[in-house]
């Protein structure tokens, strides 16, 4: 899947809090406990879990790309994603 950028580097993504809140409760995350984290903190309505399921892992997906794009995370060896060290 091709990794979409928002605007200029500095655009934050939308959901950009959410996954700070993220890494906030824990230091590393790929798109699958991204997405269990979104699961609860946001709602997506639909009656149809599994359609649920893989748009959250869609949307982390997406939201992890933006942010490692823009700098504000980084990838390690094991393919975790960490946030960036400050400058």
């Amino acid at each position: 899947m091709r990794t979409r950028t928002r605007g200029p580097k500095t655009t934050p993504h939308p959901l950009e809090s959410a996954v700070r809140d993220a890494f906030r409760k824990g230091p590393a995350h790929d798109r699958v406990t991204l997405a269990d984290h979104m699961k609860g903190v946001s709602h997506l309505s639909g009656k149809d879990g599994a359609k649920g399921d893989r748009a959250y892992l869609l949307v982390a997906e997406d939201v992890l790309g933006c942010m490692t794009c823009q700098g504000k995370l980084c990838v390690d060896a094991d393919g975790w994603h960490r946030l960036a060290p400050s400058p």
